[in-house]
């Protein structure tokens, strides 16, 4: 019942945003919820149940496009009357609290308008895999919230803000991921039709390899290093001896083996979370053939086949 609630509070701020979105663009609102897991999981940017999290990235996107920022504060609902009585659909109550209401809707684009825009969202939010996705999300956030802070300007972005910007994150992150933020960038300003000042700037180059430069050793995260045969039976030798049953030991080892074996990205054989199962994506029993001496294993969907081939 939480997650109805939750995704009907949701559907109505998203439909919102798709109406209003040219109207929005470099505006700061801010919505008051008087549901406290809406106004987490908004924070948060991230939720369990599936239809809000893809609600959440919707909402997302929309804002990063258009370029205005959603700022979600809880609020009592007794202390909200007017908000509230409409979403018990209590209207007598509402007009009396809200007078000046207009009773009669008010769109500013046609509902095929609507749908064409809801649509070329949902194919500019699919072109990246969810775990690039969510990584942008962040990036493109904190990018956000350092031109807020700092009074810059973030659509367009000129090479100064982003200098600013680079010079802001190596204060705190690795470089690896100071790239991956500035990609998330460089995608916010393709998805409005500019210009990315991150685009072949030697400025923005050269402040990253300072970045690396100047970064101490000892704060360097360290190369993985390669599971050998030797590390592999000692894997195995573990689960052995581990507490778990009997049945998650052998699953323990049948995706460690398929992942050596099979020189597999983790993300070829496993779910990041119970609730991202994907049966069109992730690996099923249909994937696995077992003939006499050997196995084969179909990869639908992976980092360097984002279009699902598949290979095996």
């Amino acid at each position: 019942a939480h997650g109805n609630i939750s995704c009907s509070l949701h559907m109505g701020t998203s439909p919102a945003a798709c109406t209003w979105e040219h109207l929005l663009q470099g505006q700061r609102i801010t919505v008051h919820c008087d549901n406290m897991a809406i106004v987490q999981s908004w924070s948060n940017q991230s939720a369990r149940h599936p239809g809000i999290l893809h609600l959440l990235r919707t909402l997302f996107f929309i804002t990063a496009k258009h370029s205005f920022i959603v700022r979600l504060v809880h609020l009592p609902g007794k202390l909200n009357r007017i908000a509230d009585a409409l979403s018990r659909n209590q209207l007598s109550l509402f007009s009396a609290l809200a007078p000046q209401a207009n009773p009669q809707p008010n769109t500013s684009t046609s509902r095929a308008g609507r749908t064409l825009s809801h649509q070329m969202e949902k194919l500019l939010h699919r072109a990246l895999a969810p775990s690039t996705f969510n990584t942008y999300q962040t990036g493109i956030k904190r990018y956000y919230d350092f031109c807020s802070t700092h009074h810059r300007k973030p659509l367009p972005g000129t090479t100064r803000t982003l200098a600013l910007f680079v010079t802001d994150l190596s204060l705190t992150l690795q470089p690896r991921t100071i790239q991956v933020y500035i990609s998330a960038v460089s995608y916010l300003h393709h998805v409005n039709g500019l210009e990315s000042p991150t685009t072949n700037n030697p400025v923005i180059k050269l402040l990253v390899q300072g970045v690396e430069r100047s970064m101490p050793a000892a704060h360097l995260k360290p190369k993985r290093q390669p599971i050998t045969n030797n590390i592999l039976g000692q894997m195995l030798s573990q689960l052995d001896r581990d507490h778990r049953t009997a049945h998650d030991r052998l699953m323990l080892k049948a995706a460690i083996t398929l992942g050596f074996f099979g020189l597999l990205r983790v993300s070829e054989f496993t779910v990041a979370n119970q609730h991202g199962f994907n049966p069109e994506q992730h690996l099923t029993m249909e994937d696995i053939t077992m003939h006499k001496d050997s196995m084969v294993v179909t990869i639908k969907r992976s980092k360097t086949d984002q279009k699902g081939e598949g290979c095996q």
